[in-house]
């Protein structure tokens, strides 16, 4: 019968001291991403053996949804690109929480800067439920502040395109991927076809996932704020892809 080394097991993560953990944080991934390294580079700093599940524990960040108010995320950035840019017309989607400690489903639009931000409330909304249940499980994190607004979708659109769209809405094509980007997000872009057959990326929508709720915001409300729903009234065609 053999027995086990117990020098190399791995403890429990509530058996790492408070100092052992900062350390972890601060190792870089160049130091800890190899199998074959890994092991031996977190013994010779702390004696002990500390599975890879565990240090992606400490060194991780909530990044689905992304929560404004933790660190200054990807997202973060590319919202106040659009607010500096007078070009650009977005429509975001937030869990907001309220004084009364209860939070809110809130869509924020900015189009026209000179009027500031139009509200559109869904908390009430029961095709909602969904962004409402994932927004609460992101703030069951111990990390992310109350006071937090939960990230969950943003659509974008510069003013050429939108131009674009207007003179062209009889035909146009929707398509949604994911993978494209390192936030988990699901880039569904809509595209129409000028008169001199050149395809145009109109409306860019980052969703958390392809689920109703994702579509029904994009159809309901995104299409006709961002752009003017007269334009629809011209529309004859709407084209997907072929999945489900």
């Amino acid at each position: 019968m053999t027995f086990p080394n117990l020098s190399k097991l791995s403890l429990p993560m509530q058996l790492i001291p408070e100092k052992e953990k900062e350390i972890l944080r601060s190792m870089t991934d160049a130091c800890i991403a190899g199998a074959a390294v890994r092991p031996n580079y977190v013994f010779s700093k702390l004696g002990k053996y500390i599975m890879k599940a565990q240090i992606a524990y400490f060194t991780s960040k909530p990044s689905c949804p992304l929560a404004k108010g933790i660190k200054k995320s990807d997202t973060d950035s590319l919202l106040e690109f659009f607010e500096a840019t007078s070009e650009i017309s977005y429509h975001t989607l937030w869990d907001v929480p309220l004084d009364s400690g209860e939070t809110a489903l809130i869509s924020s639009l900015n189009v026209d800067r000179t009027k500031g931000f139009a509200e559109i409330n869904h908390t009430d909304d029961p095709d909602f439920n969904v962004p409402r249940e994932s927004a609460q499980i992101c703030r069951n994190n111990p990390r992310v502040p109350k006071d937090a607004r939960i990230f969950l979708a943003v659509a974008w659109a510069n003013k050429y395109d939108i131009r674009t769209f207007m003179l062209f809405p009889e035909v146009f094509h929707a398509d949604c991927n994911c993978d494209t980007n390192n936030t988990n997000n699901h880039l569904l872009t809509f595209s129409c076809r000028t008169s001199t057959g050149k395809q145009v990326v109109f409306l860019r929508v980052w969703l958390p996932n392809q689920k109703r709720f994702a579509f029904r915001w994009v159809f309901k409300f995104v299409l006709t704020s961002i752009f003017d729903p007269r334009a629809f009234r011209r529309t004859r065609l709407v084209m997907v892809d072929g999945v489900p």
